[in-house]
């Protein structure tokens, strides 16, 4: 794309994403083949008054070079700054801006799985304290895409046929952005109202739990009665509204980790640990998955599932009109930002304590108590597809037909 829309892009990423505020500071995360667009990103984020502009770049080459040599006595081992780094974010009331669009897709679809889980177990543990508070909308965070080659070959095939693929899906990307609309910072605005209105809805059912029906599914989720609906735009602490996600088309809560039940087919691939995964199915019982399936990747889903003990419980629970514009763009994403925005999904792992009410500066032996789920890990599954119904049973154990050929009625 050219330099001027991608200077357009950058802008609507800071003022509708993270919302920058004056004199505020912001960590701009990406992989090193988005650096161009990350410099346009400072220069943006300079220009509309931010203080402080911190460039990170995460190399997943380097992940599978440490993961294939680093001596096994180190697989554990997290450097001394890191937590003093992120305590400043909180402290300072940093924006976080991450880019979303891997240089590959497979990059570490061969690396050993046990030393990867490893790894991430460690950082998991060490920046736990933080991923809490950005889960409870402490500061202001949006992850967004910025399409790569190799990921375009990847939703769209090799390029055969002389056609670029990252224009190709760019055109794919711009309506799911609303980038088409005559004023996208409006358009984003009506889509997070109608998301608000959706979550209003739900919220007004008083829905004890959701019951989900397919084709090799038969699941039942629990609500807490503080579960609360969200979607759209979030609020952090500080009272600034900003969108979490760019797409987003989803409106989701946090059950109670210990009332899910029954079986699960999920309906799209999904990357865990690094590793493309696909085909997978759980059976739960009492809160917790109980046996699994994948028919790819089933070494890394394995080693997702014993990161702790919370892992095999649910935090989250999201449902998505099949209608979204994601999902109308008839592809599979390879990215999760996308494909969670094309279906419903449940995710195992970590809940948000902003979908509960008055859980705000409850600590972690707290938000257990009330049925938030906490864990190392936070990982997305779909669920739904046109062959999927949902029905929630009230407290007073009436039933509202939610969703019908994966079509929200709500």
């Amino acid at each position: 794309m050219d330099t001027q829309f991608l200077h357009a892009y950058a802008r609507i990423l800071l003022r509708v994403g993270v919302n920058l505020q004056q004199g505020q500071n912001i960590r701009i995360a990406g992989e090193p083949i988005h650096r161009d667009f990350m410099l346009i990103l400072a220069e943006e984020a300079y220009r509309a008054g931010g203080r402080a502009v911190k460039l990170q770049y995460s190399d997943e080459r380097h992940a599978l070079i440490r993961a294939a040599c680093l001596d096994a006595r180190y697989l554990d081992y997290v450097p001394g700054y890191v937590v003093p780094e992120l305590q400043s974010y909180l402290d300072e009331d940093w924006a976080l801006l991450h880019v979303d669009g891997a240089e590959d897709p497979d990059m570490l679809a061969g690396a050993d799985t046990s030393r990867l889980a490893a790894m991430q177990r460690a950082q998991s543990a060490v920046s736990q304290f933080f991923t809490l508070q950005v889960m409870a909308n402490k500061l202001t965070w949006c992850v967004a895409p910025m399409p790569t080659r190799k990921w375009a070959e990847k939703v769209l095939g090799p390029e055969s046929d002389g056609r670029d693929r990252i224009e190709e899906l760019w055109k794919i990307l711009i309506p799911t952005l609303r980038l088409d609309r005559d004023d996208p910072v409006a358009a984003w605005s009506d889509h997070a109202r109608m998301l608000r209105q959706r979550a209003e809805a739900l919220n007004g059912m008083d829905i004890d739990r959701l019951h989900f029906v397919g084709p090799g599914t038969d699941l039942t989720v629990g609500l807490t009665p503080r579960s609360r609906f969200i979607g759209g735009s979030a609020t952090s602490q500080k009272g600034t509204a900003f969108m979490p996600n760019l797409p987003t088309e989803e409106v989701f809560t946090t059950p109670d980790f210990r009332r899910t039940s029954g079986k699960v087919t999920c309906t799209r691939p999904v990357e865990v640990l690094g590793v493309p995964v696909d085909g997978m199915s759980f059976e739960f019982e009492n809160g917790a998955v109980t046996s699994f399936s994948a028919r790819k990747g089933r070494e890394a889903l394995e080693k997702f599932l014993g990161m702790d003990p919370h892992a095999k419980e649910l935090g989250e629970i999201s449902l998505v009109d099949e209608d979204s514009p994601v999902n109308r763009a008839g592809v599979v994403f390879h990215s999760i930002l996308f494909d969670e925005n094309a279906a419903c999904h449940m995710a195992l792992g970590n809940g948000y304590p902003e979908a509960i009410a008055d859980a705000g500066g409850l600590d972690e032996e707290a938000l257990r108590a009330i049925g938030c789920n906490i864990s190392l890990v936070h990982t997305d599954f779909m669920i739904s597809s046109p062959q999927v119904s949902l029905v929630g049973i009230t407290r007073s154990g009436d039933r509202r037909e939610l969703m019908r050929s994966g079509k929200l009625l709500i």
